[in-house]
Parts: C-alpha cells; structure tokens; sequence
C-alpha cells in the first residue's frame, strides 16, 4: 500500500517537490538532493518512511533510498548520470540502513561543529541565521557558512569553465562510458598543462569507445562496408583508423571527422618511443587542439541526437 495514514506517499513527494521518471519509477527532488524507489515507498514501515523523508541530506551528497541494500552502487551511480547529478556524492539507504540509524543515541553537536551545518540546505541556514539577532554567535556563524558555501561554488564554477564538461550517456555499455569519462577528465588536465602527446593518446581513446558505441548499434550495416573488408568480425577489435574510415563511409559525424590529424589514427601506439622514431611521427599543439576540438564536436552531435 501506498499509504502514509491517509494520504498517497506519492501525493506527499508530489507536494514536496518531488517528481517521477517515467523510465525508471524513481521519484526524485534535485532541491532536497533524494530519491525513492517505488519498492521503498511502496513498502517502508511508516518509521522508516517518515524517517527518511524529514532526515536532512549534506550539501554535497544525494540520497537514493532502496528498500534493500543493493550489491553495489553502480545503479545509484547511472541514475545520478541520467538526472545530471555528477557534483553529488551518491549515498545509498535501505529500511536496514533507517532503522540501525533510528536505534542508535542521538549525537548531540554545537553550532561550532561543521556536522551541524553539513546537514542543512541553504535555506535552513538562512532560517537559523534569522533566528539570531545581528552578530550574535548563530548569526556570524550561520553567515560565515553561507560564505563558505558561496566561495566553493565559484570555484567550482571556474573549475567547470577550465575544463568542459560533457554528457556521455548515450554509451550504453556502463563500463565503456565510465573509461570515456574518467579519459574525458584526464584529458582536460593535459590539455591545460600544454601535455600534447597526452591529449592526442586520451582523445584517441575518448573517440575510440564513442565509435564503438556508435557502430555497435548499427553493426550489421558497419561489417559491410568496404572500410571493414578483411577485418575481424568482432568490431571491439578494430582499431581507430578502421573505426574512423567506417564512420566516414557511413556518413557519420561530418564534417568534424574528417578533420581529425593523421597521428591520432594510430594513438595506441604514440606511448612507444620506437613507434614514433620508425613512422617519422610528428605533431604539435595545433594537432592536440584540432584532435580536442573535432572530438568535442561529434560529442555535440550524439547529445542533440539524444534529445
């Protein structure tokens, strides 16, 4: 039953903001940073329930709340990815997890004690800084958090101008769009140090596992193509310089990938001083930023085909 007394537990998220993916039958609020299963609010105890819909969530975490302890995260983590929620911390709760809580002594902290303000919204520090009279201890207290708060999102904000974020999700293998992202933001770092060799070999791989994931959903047609005669018919197994002649006789991603340099073709093998030596392999900044910037344009092109 979805009953809280008598009122709809679903009607109750709804009121507080709360809203349903239709895909997932999770309910979830950006502003209060939680989200429920229809498991969990279909069948926590009422204890449990009221539990977690008051406990306050720190500001830089989101609460997913399962009626059982999952395995492991990595479902948090996707649905964290699909609601675009990459600068919280996923935390996972279960009816266990409410009620081991609930069981133990409250701990009692001070207005001195960062825990004290780790659990309130920005909001409630502003209500219990108005609960104090100017420059009382509560008032500077509650203020200098709120400074606080402000000075980390600004630099958070010129973090996030220095290195461009990007949407990976439409890679449907989880394990492939976690290496694609954890490249994307190693490349930002190298191409910030000026490190040119490391954001070619990073780029490759980065276009490399959106190739993948692109010619995987059209393989039969991909086989055919006269870029992939002779080629093994496992596509996982080609290399970038195939991957990028079969997307280009595909007609995929033009213009951007047509102008990709010659030394990205073969990435895998930029690491190896003999490589380089042997093929003559020369490349610059130019060659570093045109690889960066084409690659950021074909991300660009599979976000619109998403929406």
């Amino acid at each position: 039953m979805l009953q809280m007394g008598h009122v709809n537990r679903e009607q109750v998220l709804s009121q507080r903001g709360f809203r349903r993916d239709d895909r997932t039958d999770w309910w979830f609020s950006r502003n209060l940073r939680k989200a429920f299963s229809h498991q969990a609010i279909r069948d926590y105890d009422e204890q449990s329930w009221r539990q977690a819909l008051n406990e306050p969530v720190s500001q830089t975490e989101f609460a997913f709340y399962f009626l059982n302890q999952p395995s492991n995260g990595e479902d948090a983590e996707e649905l964290a990815r699909a609601w675009q929620l990459s600068n919280l911390r996923p935390v996972i709760k279960s009816q266990v997890s409410l009620r081991e809580r609930m069981s133990r002594p409250p701990t009692l902290t001070t207005i001195d004690d960062p825990n004290y303000w780790a659990r309130l919204s920005d909001e409630q520090v502003i209500e219990q800084m108005q609960r104090g009279q100017p420059d009382s201890p509560i008032w500077k207290r509650a203020k200098g958090e709120l400074e606080i708060r402000e000075r980390k999102r600004q630099i958070q904000a010129e973090k996030d101008a220095k290195d461009p974020q990007e949407d990976f999700s439409f890679i449907t293998s989880l394990k492939l769009r976690r290496i694609a992202e954890r490249d994307w933001k190693e490349c930002c770092r190298a191409r910030t140090a000026k490190c040119q060799k490391s954001v070619l070999i990073l780029v490759g791989g980065i276009l490399e596992a959106v190739l993948l994931s692109a010619l995987s959903r059209r393989s039969a047609k991909a086989k055919t193509t006269a870029a992939a005669k002779g080629q093994n018919s496992d596509i996982t197994r080609w290399e970038l310089g195939t991957l990028l002649a079969v997307a280009k006789e595909l007609r995929m991603f033009a213009p951007a990938i047509d102008t990709f340099p010659s030394p990205l073709r073969k990435y895998r093998n930029l690491s190896h001083p003999g490589f380089e030596i042997r093929e003559n392999i020369n490349f610059n900044e130019h060659d570093a930023e045109t690889a960066f910037s084409a690659l950021r344009s074909i991300l660009a092109q599979m976000d619109k085909k998403q929406r």
